[in-house]
């Protein structure tokens, strides 16, 4: 079975034409998934970064806190009181 010329030309056009379309289409998903990897690693770094810093705030104003409350005759006669009613 021997086929003509423009039947040969046709069947290579449409197979260079196919293997186009993968290409582009492999190529296409690789950037997009290169693209929303990078956004994903963006978000968790803006993510951690407020997280680190709402910590670092929390924690500055508990240390503020317990100074302040720590030199307060009050609070410490309370804890005293505390310790006593609870010493085993």
């Amino acid at each position: 079975m021997t086929l003509k010329l423009q039947p040969k030309l046709m069947l290579a056009m449409a197979v260079t034409a196919l293997l186009s379309v993968l290409i582009a289409m492999g190529v296409t998903t690789h950037l997009g998934t290169q693209a929303m990897e990078q956004e994903i690693e963006r978000k968790i770094k803006v993510t951690l970064n407020a997280r680190h810093a709402a910590l670092s705030e929390y924690l500055v104003r508990f240390q503020r806190d317990a100074h302040l409350l720590g030199g307060d005759p009050v609070v410490a006669e309370a804890l005293r009181d505390f310790n006593q009613a609870f010493a085993l």
